[in-house]
């Protein structure tokens, strides 16, 4: 199967092992911003009594100061998943970025550009 598709076995295990990762990281910070709005807001959840009560104000923007905000929640619930698009990125170089391929490659533009360095000098 993998033959015919350009992939090599190695490059297929590092593409699992990252599908894997990626899942594992997707749920973690699903389920911790979920369960952190859930602690936060659990107070003031309210039963549901009519559909006219749940469209009251419905167009009404609310602005709050920063100051009445719980600063351990807007930290942990704002800034952690903001940081999940470059850590998935450090976690694709790892698994790719160290491959044999990949190394080689490094290793062919280094003495293209270190030739061309001591060329120029």
């Amino acid at each position: 199967m993998l033959s015919g598709s350009g992939l090599t076995t190695g490059r297929y295990l590092r593409l699992l092992g990252l599908a894997v990762g990626d899942s594992f990281l997707c749920i973690f910070i699903t389920h911790f911003s979920l369960l952190a709005r859930l602690i936060h807001y659990s107070a003031s959840i309210k039963p549901v009594r009519s559909w006219e009560s749940v469209h009251h104000n419905f167009s009404l923007i609310s602005q709050l100061p920063e100051e009445s905000q719980d600063g351990f929640f807007s930290i942990t619930v704002i800034a952690v998943p903001f940081y999940i698009g470059p850590l998935y990125s450090i976690v694709f170089f790892i698994f790719f970025g160290f491959g044999e391929e990949t190394v080689a490659e490094y290793v062919a533009m280094w003495r293209k550009v270190s030739s061309l360095w001591s060329a120029s000098r």
